[in-house]
């Protein structure tokens, strides 16, 4: 269960796992919208930061196989050879690890063993930057992996990349504007930049679409 704390005039969220402690700010709100978000906040992090079951079972090795050859042909031989190196350090990590499991948790324990292993922050940031845009070409090659497009948006989510991904979410509500679970998202990526009243309008228009969402607890939900 996570406890709701007032602040130096703010609301922040205290969540526990074990004696690690983590403090998420809610903002400068009344305590109904305060307690609002911090309910939604809860389903998030009890879904271990979005760790989404995504249907399609494509494995990194078959990705990367594809991305090569795009990259072999439409890249500098200094950036292929480059981003060669890089991806044999995801590799390694990752294994030939489906593509739908590269979640924002994911990227967070990756980034926090190549700092535990002396690489300084540039570098990990680099890498970070490789794998994002291996995932944005996945969509631009095939559409229809609708899990490159989910862990897009959840790569970005890991990094912070919170503009990008209110971004990402806002284009396709054009393209599915029923599809509740955009907005359950779009509402969590706002209320990490404290834009609090936008979020709760979009927490309210998920569950307007489906009042069920409120109940998922378990990691679960995809975009598609």
């Amino acid at each position: 269960m996570a406890s709701l704390v007032f602040k130096a005039g703010s609301y922040y969220g205290i969540f526990s796992r074990g004696k690690k402690k983590k403090w998420l700010k809610i903002g400068r709100v009344d305590k109904k919208q305060a307690t609002k978000m911090l309910r939604q906040l809860e389903l998030e992090y009890n879904k271990d930061r979005l760790n989404l079951n995504l249907p399609i079972n494509l494995t990194l090795d078959q990705y990367l196989e594809k991305y090569f050859k795009y990259t072999k042909t439409n890249k500098a031989i200094s950036t292929y050879t480059i981003e060669l190196e890089i991806t044999k350090a995801i590799k390694r990590y990752f294994d030939d690890i489906e593509l739908s499991k590269i979640d924002s948790l994911a990227v967070e324990n990756y980034k926090t063993n190549r700092k535990n292993l002396g690489l300084k922050s540039a570098t990990v940031n680099k890498e970070l930057s490789v794998l994002r845009f291996m995932l944005n070409k996945a969509i631009e090659l095939k559409p229809t992996f609708i899990e490159a497009y989910n862990q897009r948006v959840f790569t970005k989510l890991g990094l912070n990349d919170y503009k990008g991904t209110i971004d990402d979410l806002s284009e396709g509500i054009k393209d599915n504007s029923s599809n509740e679970k955009l907005y359950y998202y779009r509402g969590i990526a706002k209320s990490r930049i404290e834009n609090h009243i936008d979020a709760i309008q979009d927490f309210n228009k998920s569950i307007e679409l489906n009042p069920k969402i409120i109940n998922h607890t378990q990691p679960e939900a995809t975009l598609n």
